[in-house]
């Protein structure tokens, strides 16, 4: 008997303690769908009606004497979750509270290294002999980013060469991207801080996919589409492979010609991912053909009449151009955070950024967080005194100027952010 059947106890239990999870990594404390997950996994342990145990052994998960077999995704998401934290078993009593219950989530969603006990819960390694060094979350989230940078160089190379595992590889960096993100923003950290090296292929095209990740998360992309998105931003770069390395790393503006084959890469990363043996998402050699495509004026390559830009391609986009900007260049050094979304304000005026995906990278990057200082659209310099939660580019702000004006943005016509200072 394996615990994956439809319906059982086993499998309700399991699902609403993942769901538990899920509600504690997505909303915020004391919203309405975090304590009610919350309340339905307390009434399934009830019906269950004995403690309840989960050990994990490698990327095995036992649930009581059972392996769990063919999980699903919010299964899965568990075991990363339970994985990134280090714990190995983990037991609720029976009759555990939903204040229990809340301290057990939090501490695991933080990465509270084990062992730890509480009332009604215990948490702990399999063995002593696996008991590991105790790291802070931070410290955990950066050593993870990095050891992604060895593999995402492996995939990028094999990419450029047309090899088949290396789209196999850039799935399993994907994945990876998935589980360090589930559990929390510790690893944005690293992706805005690590810009004092030069800009390498693959250091880019993972920021890409974790950023494109990130946004796709805050725009609440189902997770299927989004680990296929999230792929296409890691493969969108594949056609540089194809590029002189001279051109790819001038220390100076590219003339004419220079340009010209620069300009190529769309095209050869597409044909590359085209050419691949076995069957590559129709999204991902999109995303890498149109990702410096424009609804305006300049993108390449040029688009033909009545051909659209894939909306996948859009977000993508917006990651890149913010990575770019953010990147020690050979030929400039990296603009501030505030700077790089200047840049793409500028660059959604003149259409070649879509505007509905700078609200949720200014939450991510943090540029319209109370306190933080704006150039509105009438030229006047303003504080923002309160952030708006739904529209981040929408917020109430104070102008700078004599008269000290309140102006909240949101309910403001014609009034907007032209840039942040």
């Amino acid at each position: 008997m394996t615990l994956y059947s439809h319906a059982t106890p086993e499998k309700q239990l399991l699902k609403a303690l993942a769901r538990a999870v899920q509600a504690a990594l997505l909303y915020p404390e004391g919203s309405e769908r975090k304590i009610k997950s919350a309340q339905m996994f307390i009434e399934a342990l009830t019906d269950f009606a004995k403690p309840f145990r989960l050990t994990l052994m490698g990327d095995e998960a036992v649930f009581e004497d059972q392996t769990l077999e063919d999980p699903s995704p919010i299964e899965i998401l568990l075991i990363k979750t339970l994985q990134k934290a280090d714990w190995e078993s983990i037991r609720l009593d029976k009759n555990i509270t939903e204040e229990s219950l809340a301290e057990l989530v939090d501490k695991l969603t933080s990465a509270t290294p084990p062992p730890l006990e509480g009332r009604g819960f215990d948490v702990g390694y399999l063995t002593l002999e696996s008991a590991r060094d105790h790291q802070l979350p931070i410290t955990n989230a950066a050593v993870g980013y990095l050891t992604l940078l060895g593999d995402a160089e492996e995939v990028v190379d094999k990419l450029g060469k047309g090899k088949r595992e290396g789209l196999e590889q850039a799935r399993v960096v994907v994945a990876s991207l998935a589980g360090h993100l589930a559990t929390g923003t510790d690893i944005f950290k690293p992706v805005r801080n690590l810009k004092n090296y030069d800009e390498y292929t693959f250091t880019h095209a993972l920021n890409v996919s974790l950023l494109s990740m990130a946004l796709g998360r805050a725009l609440a992309i189902p997770e299927a589409i989004l680990e296929t998105i999230s792929l296409g931003a890691m493969c969108h770069d594949v056609g540089k492979e194809r590029i002189p390395g001279d051109i790819l790393n001038k220390p100076a503006a590219l003339n004419p010609t220079e340009k010209e084959i620069m300009n190529r890469h769309p095209v050869e990363g597409a044909r590359i991912l085209l050419s691949m043996p076995g069957e590559v998402p129709a999204l991902v050699p999109t995303i890498a053909y149109q990702h410096h495509m424009s609804a305006g004026v300049g993108g390449y390559p040029a688009r033909l009449p009545g051909q659209h830009i894939h909306p996948a391609t859009m977000l993508v986009t917006v990651a890149d151009v913010y990575d770019a900007i953010r990147t020690v260049r050979p030929y400039r050094p990296p603009s501030n955070a505030q700077q790089a979304f200047t840049l793409l304000l500028i660059g959604a005026r003149q259409g070649s950024i879509n505007r509905a995906f700078l609200g949720p990278l200014a939450k991510l990057v943090g540029v319209t967080a109370t306190g933080k200082r704006v150039r509105l659209t009438n030229g006047k310099t303003a504080l923002i005194l309160c952030e708006n939660e739904k529209k981040p580019l929408m917020p109430y702000v104070r102008t700078e100027d004599d008269d000290e004006e309140e102006i909240d943005l949101e309910t403001t016509p014609g009034m907007g952010i032209a840039g942040i200072l």
